[in-house]
């Protein structure tokens, strides 16, 4: 990270970044959704969360 060092308006000392580099990935991958085959024959799905743009916006959902 490179930048200056500066006080803000209540006198916190911060760091005004100029240049930031991420060294690691910070998200996980979206989890596959689990399916199973039941003693009939059918296709359970388990979890299924179809509605790509609120899975993007509530990764906890999918987390355990």
């Amino acid at each position: 990270m490179e930048g200056f060092v500066f006080r803000t308006k209540t006198g916190e000392v911060s760091v005004h970044a100029g240049k930031l580099v991420l060294l690691a990935k910070s998200l996980r991958p979206l989890p596959i959704a689990k399916e199973k085959v039941d003693e009939q024959g059918n296709t359970v799905v388990f979890d299924p969360f179809s509605d790509k743009e609120l899975r993007y916006r509530q990764r906890y959902v999918d987390s355990w």
